[in-house]
């Protein structure tokens, strides 16, 4: 009898074995087309965000340039509260009501406002760069943003300075100057309205990994909180540097005169944040940047082959410098999280395997005790 039960048990064995064997076959498959449809997901999320992003620049080049509306403070405000009113509409249509978060006053005014600030900062003096600089030359310069960052985050401790990143800004800096030093139609206001809103956006990014510890808060949700402090610091800073020359020039008719390129404005400000923020959600916050890098060479292309930007020597070559440097720094950062993930699947397993260590030793001291 002893015989015939293990030869049952075999059979069972060698059943379970059949049955564990198709079901992960199918696991296997499910998984591959849900992998395959992520994958799928993400890459026409990444390209949409690339050309909405470039859309907006480029429409915000139009509107201020060839339309001549010079209200860059404004254009952004528009952008922005059209993002806060739709984010909150998707608010109440997606979540809901029992899931939803709200901040408390402390909150929203000593991180959510000083990051709308910054956000609006960046905003304003982003857009007014143009007023004074080619596409192609803004471009460039946003590659320094990576530096700034950097010397922000090693100032507060977020980040440990190491050899290879403090090379890799320096190639970006070195880019830079190059590409500044070549540019023909340098603008001294310009550049220092651009690399103020390097600077702020800087900060910004430095403030965003702040604003939400602690705070389990839908992407919409944040969206719609930073939207309403940068869409108020931006009005403010509207009215304080633009209502008067804008109620005396008349310029509001140029909205009534071309109503479709300032809807488009609108709704690419719209776009290009709720794209970011599934980006970032989809894929990681990395691949927005490296987005913005691919982003930032297609537009100076465009700016040299459609719109007939000059583009001297020195100033591409010290674009490439600065591209290799930023593409360094993205990839030293990218090294250090699989690092940092594989160090922790690591403990995970050794943690695993001690305690399936455990339980077999367990169970053989059972069995012995019933064979006894």
């Amino acid at each position: 009898m002893k015989k015939l039960s293990l030869v049952e048990n075999k059979v069972h064995f060698d059943y379970d074995i059949e049955v564990s064997t198709d079901l992960q076959t199918t696991i296997r498959r499910v998984s591959t087309s849900a992998f395959l449809l992520k994958a799928a997901v993400v890459i026409a999320t990444c390209a949409a965000w690339t050309v909405v992003s470039s859309v907006a620049i480029l429409v915000n080049k139009v509107l201020m340039v060839d339309v001549g509306f010079k209200y860059p403070t404004t254009i952004a405000c528009l952008g922005l509260l059209t993002t806060t009113l739709l984010s909150y509409l998707s608010i109440i249509c997606i979540i809901p009501p029992h899931e939803r978060h709200a901040v408390s006053s402390n909150h929203f005014f000593s991180r959510i406002l000083p990051t709308g600030f910054m956000m609006a900062l960046t905003f304003q003096t982003g857009n007014g760069a143009y007023l004074y600089l080619t596409v192609s030359f803004v471009q460039m310069l946003k590659a320094f943003c990576p530096v700034f960052t950097m010397l922000l985050l090693f100032a507060t401790r977020l980040e440990k300075a190491t050899p290879r990143l403090v090379a890799s800004i320096t190639l970006i800096s070195i880019g830079v100057a190059a590409a500044s030093y070549g540019e023909l139609n340098m603008s001294a206001i310009g550049l220092a309205t651009m690399l103020t809103s390097v600077l702020a956006e800087s900060v910004r990014l430095v403030m965003t990994q702040h604003l939400l510890v602690g705070q389990a808060l839908h992407p919409l949700e944040g969206l719609f909180y930073i939207g309403v402090a940068c869409s108020f610091c931006l009005m403010m800073l509207a009215v304080i540097f633009e209502l008067s020359p804008f109620l005396t020039t008349g310029a509001y008719i140029m909205v009534l005169q071309h109503p479709r390129k300032f809807l488009a404005a609108a709704l690419a400000g719209f776009g290009v944040n709720c794209l970011a923020i599934l980006v970032i959600k989809l894929a990681s916050s990395l691949t927005l940047k490296v987005l913005g890098t691919v982003k930032d060479a297609a537009l100076v292309t465009v700016g040299v082959v459609f719109l007939h930007e000059v583009v001297s020597t020195l100033q591409m070559t010290g674009y490439v410098i600065s591209l290799v440097g930023f593409i360094s720094y993205n990839v030293i950062k990218a090294t250090a999280s699989t690092s940092i993930r594989h160090n922790e699947n690591a403990d995970f397993a050794r943690t695993a395997v001690t305690s399936s260590d455990a339980l077999k030793s367990e169970s053989r001291r059972i069995q012995d005790e019933k064979a006894q």
